[in-house]
């Protein structure tokens, strides 16, 4: 693998797969179901990032590049096919909406890394996604990544935080008619709740969330469904919460490696207790698996999942389903993820599984 981006490459190789690709599914032939897939907004040189950390044109493609196997049965470092990119490019983007919508796939999560005002990795949402000719052909919604990154001096104070101005930012992403509604209303994500908890208190965080919803709803945009998507606590209905999911379900298993059998396993686990432990709807997460070790000094993952295949997925997308059905819950769940290179965890088409992932998709999602 190369870090250098070649764009004039990658488009023709990425528009002949798209190609090939099945056509985009009718209206009249899809399921009633949505599929919800993480998108981390990162391969891409960004100033910022490359600022704070001292490294020149530095993009995340240069972590997997560095990766390497911990034990025989790893697989890292992953190859996207045909290799990197630059998510940036409406013209790669527009080629990943199709790829996105061949699979039956209604919407993009991105990753919000907004503070104050500040933000970075905006592009992909502001120039890659909603610069593609073809943006409207499928649903987005956002992410607020509010987790400190220690590397980059990214700290939230949320004793001091703006949530009226979030508010403001939020309704401009809001406000295109494709932005992706739970039970009619335009869903908001949040990772992080307890830091919040931490410093405002349930009344604080209340009053922080009433804020985002009354600038969203001042612009005509509707009352906010806010899903906490990461970490759950109790007692979320009362401070504004309307329901939750996991970005990732398999990044806790360990010491070690796990099968991901096992992994699936203790997914559909983790999915029966919160509906249980919770006191606002549960959605599912299908994760492809977990490996985080190339972003680790050492290499060394705490746990991380091997022996992974899209017909364990498709299996996986089949339980999550009946989760739902079981649950009486919207006919909505999502997956981890569109992208998640130096996690391990993505559908894009790969030198190892081809368009498998997307396939599994299909299949559990497509015309039937």
């Amino acid at each position: 693998m190369t870090t250098d981006i070649d764009r004039r490459r990658f488009l023709a190789a990425l528009a002949s797969l798209a190609t090939a690709w099945p056509p985009p599914l009718r209206a009249q032939d899809r399921r009633r179901w949505d599929v919800a897939c993480f998108y981390y907004p990162s391969w891409h040189p960004s100033a910022f990032v490359a600022r704070m950390r001292h490294q020149p044109g530095w993009t995340e493609w240069q972590v997997l590049e560095q990766a390497h196997p911990k034990a025989p049965d790893d697989p890292q470092p992953r190859h996207p096919s045909p290799g990197p990119y630059d998510d940036a490019d409406p013209r790669v983007v527009e080629h990943e909406i199709a790829l996105a919508r061949g699979a039956g796939i209604s919407c993009f999560v991105f990753d919000w890394y907004f503070n104050n005002g500040r933000a970075f990795y905006q592009a992909p949402i502001s120039d890659g996604f909603l610069g593609a000719r073809n943006a409207g052909q499928i649903g987005f919604m956002m992410l607020w990544a509010n987790h400190d990154v220690p590397a980059l001096d990214w700290h939230f104070d949320y004793a001091g935080y703006d949530f009226d101005a979030m508010g403001a930012a939020l309704a401009r992403y809001v406000q295109h008619p494709n932005y992706f509604r739970i039970d009619g209303r335009p869903a908001f994500g949040v990772f992080l709740i307890k830091p919040m908890l931490a410093v405002l208190g349930p009344d604080g965080v209340r009053r922080g969330f009433a804020a985002l919803r009354a600038r969203v709803a001042a612009a005509g945009l509707g009352d906010l469904y806010i899903l906490a998507c990461e970490e759950h606590v109790s007692g979320m209905k009362v401070l504004g919460i309307d329901g939750a999911t996991s970005y990732q379900t398999m990044n806790a298993f360990g010491p070690g490696r796990i099968q991901y059998a096992a992994a699936m396993a203790r997914s559909t686990q983790i999915w029966q207790l919160k509906a249980h432990d919770l006191d606002v709807p549960y959605f599912p997460d299908c994760s492809v698996g977990w490996d985080n070790s190339p972003r680790l000094p050492d290499g060394a993952a705490l746990s991380y999942v091997v022996g992974r295949s899209p017909g364990q997925f498709a299996a996986l997308l089949r339980a999550a389903k009946a989760f739902v059905a079981g649950h009486d819950l919207p006919p909505l769940l999502f997956v981890s993820s569109w992208n998640e290179w130096t996690e391990d965890h993505y559908v894009l088409p790969d030198r190892d599984f081809g368009t498998g992932y997307l396939d599994a998709i299909r299949t559990a999602f497509g015309p039937g």
